[in-house]
């Protein structure tokens, strides 16, 4: 008799009506887990095309070399969004942890994230994007969560078209305040 008994279990959730897959789960000792390929996949209701993929380890969302989950257009198939992070975390180095895709494959959104948190040093942490223009629209500037910048605006607004700036504002900390009189703003 074998004391020993590892049990990977695959649990599929179908549409009760069409009986097509939504959900497929892979599981070790009841937590999510698989080393080879990702732990969770879910299905479009309508069509059956994947709508995500996510990579699990001893029940922490985890991957070493790729995205821990990646999303997809369900009518496109193409990639939709794409997140790293290792041990639960959302996290890479140097490079956005999370982008997000427009259906032509255009970047709309580019997030920074160390360690779960909201931060970048050479630049915005958060960047959204015109597709059709390539115009960066919005850019905000993160320190450990926080809205914050030295050396000028920690949130900048630009027309989607011109690219020209609309608005602008300054925050160090969180806390927005006037670059002129270097005080914090009252509203």
């Amino acid at each position: 008799m074998n004391d020993f008994i590892d049990e990977y279990r695959v649990r599929v959730k179908r549409d009760k009506l069409t009986k097509r897959k939504l959900v497929e789960e892979w599981c070790f000792e009841d937590k999510l887990h698989n080393p080879d390929g990702p732990a969770i996949i879910t299905y479009d209701r309508d069509n059956g095309k994947i709508e995500s993929k996510e990579w699990f380890i001893d029940g922490l969302c985890h991957r070493e070399n790729g995205p821990r989950v990646i999303g997809y257009n369900p009518i496109t198939g193409k990639i939709s969004s794409k997140n790293w992070g290792r041990h639960g975390v959302e996290h890479r180095e140097k490079k956005p942890s999370y982008i997000e895709y427009d259906h032509d494959g255009q970047i709309l959104t580019q997030e920074w994230r160390k360690n779960g948190v909201l931060e970048r040093e050479d630049g915005p942490a958060i960047i959204e994007y015109e597709p059709k223009t390539g115009v960066t629209t919005r850019e905000e500037w993160y320190k450990m969560d926080r809205l914050h910048r030295i050396d000028g605006p920690a949130l900048t607004h630009r027309d989607c078209e011109t690219g020209n700036i609309f608005k602008q504002d300054h925050y160090r900390a969180g806390i927005t305040f006037d670059p002129k009189s270097r005080k914090p703003s009252l509203g």
